[in-house]
């Protein structure tokens, strides 16, 4: 450890012990910003009753500001103006992190409803695919405000795509019962199928009928519901229905991929890596690998239930667009689930960056 002379811009010279002049820097400003957050509050304590709201009205102000200008503002107006704000933020006690929650969520766009909107497949498709483009935006959220802030950039970008995808994960699993109770409420429901009756022709009949006819006859069973509909003809259908009635025979994105994984984990690669693993396991010792080795066990059923539930959804939206309903999204929208994740993320990220 040495000790390092810093000059304050006003001419002060300090003496501080540290392991580097940036350490010692970092530690002169820490204690000065200190010092003058406690000397700040003393002085809103003493104001007279009637300006306290305009102050602590200016200091939301002064944060919000640089919350969505990432500290550049306060850097671009120079002087004190970076100190100022962190004594407003000290004076807020948490006002400013429920601004910015509030701000972040209304200005801030996201990508994650177009992207699961794009990409499809059962829910727990849209899980995986979601979680993933908010951690992608939790990373560059963290790592614009370290830049604007002058902190260390790489764990804020590491942190903000943790908090981002755990953010998205929990608005996901919040929504679940609420979207669950919504759909035994009957909201937004289907009427039941009804099939052709018998000795009337299928092929000549109406699209509408025929849709409803394999609707009927796969009745929940995701299975049947991709024969049903694979004999479906799309003679007579919309261009849109006709592009709904393609993803319910071969599956949207989502779709697809989950039935490419169920086929890899239940076939020969899946085998040989829970054989590969066990052995491996069993002749080293290794419990982890042991474990980790019946992961295809789980994973086919899984990405097989995640494909028959897109297969089922994909058929629902067709009913739905020939009936004229609009497509059900449950009480809480992918888009309202979004809002909820950035709103978590952003008050992580701003609670472990502030305590």
């Amino acid at each position: 450890m040495a000790t390092f002379d810093i000059t304050r811009p006003d001419g002060s010279v300090w003496e501080v012990d540290a392991n580097s002049p940036e350490e010692a820097h970092k530690m002169l400003n820490d204690k000065l910003q200190g010092e003058r957050n406690v000397k700040e509050q003393q002085e809103f304590k003493d104001l007279p009753t009637w300006q306290k709201p305009l102050k602590a009205a200016d200091d939301l102000a002064r944060t919000t500001a640089d919350f969505f200008t990432a500290g550049m503002l306060d850097r671009l107006l120079g002087g004190e103006n970076v100190a100022k704000t962190e004594a407003a933020r000290s004076r807020a006690g948490g006002a400013d992190i429920a601004a910015n929650v509030v701000g972040g969520v209304a200005a801030i766009p996201s990508a994650v409803p177009r992207v699961i909107g794009a990409v499809g497949g059962g829910p727990l498709a849209r899980g995986i695919v979601g979680t993933g483009v908010a951690a992608g935006e939790g990373a560059l959220q963290g790592g614009i405000q370290a830049a604007g802030h002058e902190r260390d950039i790489g764990p804020e970008v590491a942190g903000g795509a943790v908090l981002g995808g755990l953010g998205q994960a929990t608005a996901g699993v919040m929504s679940a019962p609420v979207n669950w109770l919504g759909k035994q409420m009957g909201i937004n429901a289907l009427p039941k199928a009804t099939q052709i009756p018998k000795g009337v022709s299928i092929a000549s009949a109406p699209p509408f009928q025929r849709v409803e006819h394999a609707a009927a006859r796969a009745g929940d069973n995701a299975a049947n519901v991709q024969r049903e509909f694979k004999r479906v003809s799309p003679a007579g259908m919309s261009e849109t229905e006709v592009s709904l009635l393609r993803q319910v025979q071969h599956g949207d994105p989502g779709t697809k991929a989950a039935r490419a994984i169920r086929d890899l984990m239940e076939g020969r690669v899946g085998q040989a890596l829970t054989g590969g693993g066990l052995i491996g396991g069993i002749t080293s010792g290794n419990l982890p690998l042991m474990a980790a080795s019946v992961a295809p066990l789980a994973v086919g059923p899984l990405a097989g239930k995640s494909a028959g539930m897109g297969t089922k959804e994909a058929a629902d939206a067709l009913r739905r667009a020939m009936r004229g309903k609009p497509k059900y999204e449950g009480i809480l929208s992918p888009d309202a689930q979004s809002r909820i994740g950035r709103g978590l993320r952003t008050q992580w990220m701003e609670e472990e960056e502030r305590y």
